[in-house]
């Protein structure tokens, strides 16, 4: 699984999680798991079995779920945008420093 994959995964737990209104404590005991998993789910450094994965996507919903990966496309789409302007920023500068 690509670190992409991995980060968008995370973010949509994190992101169901916030939506259901829990802790990752009261969400990790809903799951039957301990809080450290649901932190490392968060930070992508585990991936939930895929079992959980369909209890956390029947949790939140069908409707919701396709509002939650809209909005995380619209996040990564704004996140790329804004490290391409950064960039050109940061090339249109280094032009103005060399032309003195």
């Amino acid at each position: 699984m690509s670190e992409a994959t991995r980060r968008a995964n995370a973010n949509r737990i994190r992101l169901m999680r916030k939506i259901l209104g829990m802790s990752q404590k009261e969400f990790a005991k809903h799951f039957g798991v301990q809080p450290l998993a649901v932190n490392r789910w968060e930070n992508a450094k585990q991936i939930p079995n895929e079992y959980r994965m369909r209890k956390m996507e029947q949790l939140i919903g069908s409707n919701n779920l396709y509002k939650l990966d809209i909005l995380i496309r619209d996040i990564a789409t704004k996140g790329a945008r804004q490290a391409v302007s950064s960039e050109i920023k940061k090339l249109k500068q280094e032009g103005s420093d060399h032309s003195d």
